[in-house]
Parts: structure tokens; sequence; C-alpha cells
């Protein structure tokens, strides 16, 4: 029963110990060792993925995307045939398009020849365009429902900053 009374005292001491640290810093709250992360807000894809990697590879009969280590809530990509000015097809942008491509770690979407076949997350126009087009993944890494990009390439990458 004494140790017991000892271990109490010890843990009391201990927590009154720890709570004049808190007293003692500055206003902004306890120093409790934990960093933040210090570039949540340096730009917009600041919090993506480190060591995630992004590829849109154009094949025969498709266009092939892939995320390795992927986040958990997977990516929507973006197609903009940015190379053909106002001409391009932006029906896939993901920003004004109607056709969205989701994924969570691979995507494989067939080759179609008329905007009308273009089914999300199925099919693309972009099959023979890929000089002219530019990709971007939209990632949810910093939780702001899909409207980061995560990482973007190809022709104009400026279209989706």
């Amino acid at each position: 029963m004494k140790n017991l009374t000892f271990i109490f005292v010890g843990l009391s001491a201990l927590a009154i110990g720890c709570g004049d640290k808190c007293e003692d810093t500055a206003a902004d709250g306890c120093d409790t060792a934990v960093e933040a992360d210090a570039d949540a807000d340096a730009d917009a894809d600041a919090d993506a993925d480190a060591d995630a990697t992004y590829s849109v590879t154009w094949a025969a009969a498709s266009i092939d995307a892939a995320v390795t280590n992927a986040h958990a809530d997977g990516y929507y990509l973006g197609l903009a045939q940015t190379g053909a000015g106002e001409a391009g097809w932006y029906g896939e942008d993901a920003i004004s398009g109607d056709a969205l491509h989701e994924l969570m770690d691979t995507l494989s979407l067939g080759c179609v020849a008329t905007p009308g076949e273009v089914v999300g997350s199925s099919t693309t126009l972009h099959c023979d365009h890929e000089a002219t087009t530019t990709y971007a993944f939209f990632g949810n890494e910093n939780g702001d429902d899909w409207s980061s990009v995560s990482f973007s390439g190809g022709d104009d990458t400026s279209y989706y900053n």
C-alpha cells in the first residue's frame, strides 16, 4: 500500500510539473515538442505525398495513368488539349469538363473518335493528341475535395495553376 501511495504522489508531481511548463510558454499555447508541418501553406500542393510518383503513357489503343504510393482517397485525372488553343478538347480537364476520370492507383482509358463517345473513367478523346495534351492528377491530400493539383505534366502545365 505504501508503494502505491508513492506512485500516486510521483504521478501527481509529474502532472503538476508538466502543467507549469505549459504556463511558462508563449501565448500561442503549450510547447508539446510536436512540430507542425512547416510546408503546409507553402503552395497548393505542398502536402502531396513526397513518396508518390505519377505517370501518364500513351499506348496504341489507350492512355494509361498510374500513381505509385497513392493517397488513400485516390485521384482524378484531368486531360486538356492545351497545345491546340481554344480549338482544343477540354471536356476531360477535370476543371470545367463533364467527363471525370477517377483512379485509385491505375487507370486505362480506351480511345474514341468523337466527344459523344467519351465516358468518364473509361474512354478519352486525347489518344491522338499526346504532343498537345496537358494532364493533371487532382488529389485530396489537403482535405480540399480534390481541388489541389498533386502533379501535372505534358504540353503546358501552367493550365492547371
